[in-house]
């Protein structure tokens, strides 16, 4: 018999997994249990005392864009902010610092008046073709890409087969992105695109600030999306762990729970169902409608559950 029973059971209390869960208990009216292997929930959203004693740092989470992380959950969670989620608007975006002259090169945000104006005028310092070509693409991505983007990220994968939105947008000869460039890497883009070796430095620079190697094969469309995804950033007031604070509060108030030091072991398996979880020290808890896990890929197959719990056609390596 279980120790605990819950409707939907969470492995790990991360930024995604809190809300999942928040719709879950909210809306769904469901009984929620997270249990997380860290000190506290929160995941990417975490502030740390790191690298050094008193200085506190978030490793993963220090700008947002608006409209691809919080516009929803802003609109869903009016006590977000009550809670204490607010947010300031910077006026450029991610820009490239050079040390020699202090110049600098990057986009003003969307939150500032004639920002493509700007933009022009700053580019076109080091590169006015550059400049051009910023403006063409950045229409180019609010009128295709951008939208595809939203779309592939707020809706479950597209069964095999079937183009998702993502691949729809590639295949789209108006929305100007060139085949070849499935298979570059950032920085080879940024220098197909632009001539200035500032701007170049700059084009690379999304996709390195969000955890993506710029010289990776493949990861040229990861770092143009980023290139401009950045256009609407915003800067939560306080540190992004706010955002974990009001979160939890949320769930705790539509009667979920949240374990923090509580490492899952197994998800237990049975009949091809996630019946419930392990943990670490013994305990399991039961799931009633199912297990929803925030690990990663390799550890939800090696370790939670087991490859013989999985298809052979499921690329889980």
């Amino acid at each position: 018999m279980a120790d605990k029973v819950y409707d939907l059971v969470y492995v790990g209390a991360g930024s995604k997994t809190l809300v999942n869960a928040m719709y879950a208990s909210k809306f769904g009216g469901l009984k929620v249990g997270m249990f997380e292997t860290r000190h506290e929930a929160g995941g990417g959203w975490c502030c740390d005392e790191s690298p050094a004693p008193g200085f506190v740092a978030h490793h993963c989470s220090q700008i947002h864009c608006y409209l691809l992380h919080h516009s929803p959950t802003f609109l869903d969670f009016p006590e977000w902010e009550e809670y204490g989620v607010q947010f300031a608007k910077p006026r450029v975006s991610n820009p490239t610092v050079f040390r020699e002259d202090h110049s600098w090169v990057g986009p003003y945000t969307i939150w500032e008046e004639d920002y493509r104006g700007k933009t022009y005028d700053l580019l076109k310092r080091f590169s006015e073709r550059d400049a051009e070509t910023f403006l063409k693409l950045e229409e180019k991505f609010q009128k295709y890409l951008y939208p595809a983007h939203l779309e592939w990220g707020f809706n479950p994968p597209e069964p095999f087969g079937k183009p998702d939105a993502m691949e729809r947008v590639v295949m789209n000869p108006d929305a100007g992105v060139r085949p070849h460039w499935l298979q570059m890497s950032a920085s080879q883009l940024a220098k197909e695109l632009f001539e200035s070796v500032e701007i170049q430095s700059w084009g690379a620079r999304p996709a390195q600030g969000a955890g993506i190697n710029p010289t990776a094969y493949g990861s040229a469309l990861a770092g143009l999306i980023l290139m401009f995804s950045y256009m609407d950033s915003i800067v939560i007031k306080g540190g992004t762990h706010q955002c974990a604070h009001a979160s939890q509060r949320v769930i705790y108030e539509n009667g979920g729970e949240i374990f923090a030091s509580s490492g899952v072991e197994r998800i237990i398996i049975e009949n091809g169902r996630a019946k419930g979880i392990r943990l670490a020290d013994g305990t399991e808890v039961e799931a009633k409608l199912g297990v929803v896990c925030g690990a990663n890929p390799i550890d939800l197959v090696w370790e939670l559950t087991g490859p013989e719990c999985w298809s052979d056609d499921v690329p889980y390596c």
